[in-house]
């Protein structure tokens, strides 16, 4: 049985790629990967254990928790540095985050739920500025 239905597997390679991009320009340290390693072997082993471990379960679940570990090692990189251009990139993947949050709810909640309308709301009204803020960071690591 498979929980993410909606969700097209060469979608989710991409969306992976994607956070593997962000990890790669992050450069989290090695607790960081630490943490990501293990919570892949627990959520895969829920999995297993739920009987619902198929390669687009496991693959979304790898998204989320790349996702999850970037954003929290872009808001300590923001920390330590402070500059603008970590600002505008730590917000896009904050915004990025909520967008994909967001889209996980709505694969798990059916149309008639109230929670499925809120989530297609949010949505979009994540990712426009997402984009925006990412391609902003772009630009002011250009500029300097």
């Amino acid at each position: 049985m498979c929980i993410f239905v909606r969700k097209a597997f060469g979608n989710t390679c991409s969306l992976l790629m994607v956070e593997t991009i962000y990890m790669i320009y992050i450069k989290p340290a090695w607790k960081s990967i630490s943490v990501l390693l293990i919570l892949y072997a627990v959520m895969l082993l829920l999995l297993w254990r739920a009987k619902i471990l198929a390669a687009n379960n496991a693959l979304a679940i790898a998204n989320m928790i790349k996702l999850t570990v970037n954003l929290f090692c872009t808001w300590i990189k923001h920390k330590k540095t402070s500059d603008r251009e970590t600002l505008l990139f730590t917000l896009g993947i904050t915004f990025f985050a909520g967008c994909d949050y967001a889209i996980l709810a709505r694969t798990i909640f059916a149309p008639p739920h109230p929670l499925y309308s809120i989530a297609a709301f949010i949505v979009w009204t994540c990712y426009v500025p997402a984009q925006i803020l990412l391609l902003r960071s772009y630009v002011e690591k250009l500029r300097f």
